[in-house]
């Protein structure tokens, strides 16, 4: 056998393991992995408690005439009792329930505190449940007033009034200075000072025509 044959020989010899070796490489790298073991996740229940729907509560609606069976009483009046009464106001006075207006009409008077006169008015019922008077003139400037209503007045249900009406109420009176600054008799004020006054009630600044 020749060298070069011999040489041959060797170098087939030392790269057929190479080749060998490349080849199983591209093998296992072209292979489909095996897929990855998962763990399989139960949700466990909590003592958490689920959101329940509230429930709605039904509309406020109007109470029906049949089922009121109570005695009326006086609910508001306008003026309020200690407010001062305009000297051509109307006084509003309302009850619980509609009432029975000539019963009502009947029990009411209002008078001076210090007469028995009674004042001559118009009765007007703007809702079932509320008596308005207007007076034909006018009050009497800073005199005090007392609304009655007798116990015969009585509701649309034929019962009467738990107890007899009675309000006190006070017409406006004269206007009057309340303070003035600087005070009476007050000494050293400056001499570009203003002067203020103040009133028992809101005035009508006066001013020019022109």
């Amino acid at each position: 056998m020749s060298k070069q044959r011999l040489f041959q020989l060797i170098l087939l010899s030392l790269l057929l393991p190479l080749i060998l070796m490349a080849c199983r490489r591209e093998e296992e790298a072209t292979e489909t992995p095996a897929p990855t073991p998962t763990t399989e996740v139960v949700a466990q229940p909590t003592n958490t408690p689920r959101p329940t729907a509230v429930p709605t509560q039904p509309p406020i609606t109007a109470i029906d005439p049949a089922q009121i069976d109570w005695a009326p009483q006086v609910i508001y009046s306008s003026p309020a009792p200690g407010e001062e009464v305009v000297l051509d106001g109307a006084i509003t006075i309302r009850f619980d329930q509609p009432m029975d207006q000539a019963s009502v009409e009947a029990a009411f008077a209002i008078e001076p505190a210090d007469s028995t006169r009674a004042v001559q008015g118009q009765l007007s019922w703007p809702r079932p449940d509320t008596l308005v008077f207007t007076p034909s003139g006018q009050f009497e400037r800073e005199q005090r007033y007392r609304v009655r209503i007798g116990d015969a007045a009585k509701g649309r249900n034929g019962k009467p009034l738990l107890a007899p009406v009675g309000l006190d109420l006070k017409t406006v009176g004269f206007l009057e200075v309340g303070q003035v600054i600087p005070g009476d008799g007050l000494g050293e004020v400056q001499t570009d000072a203003a002067v203020t006054v103040l009133f028992n009630r809101p005035v009508v600044p006066l001013v020019s025509t022109g």
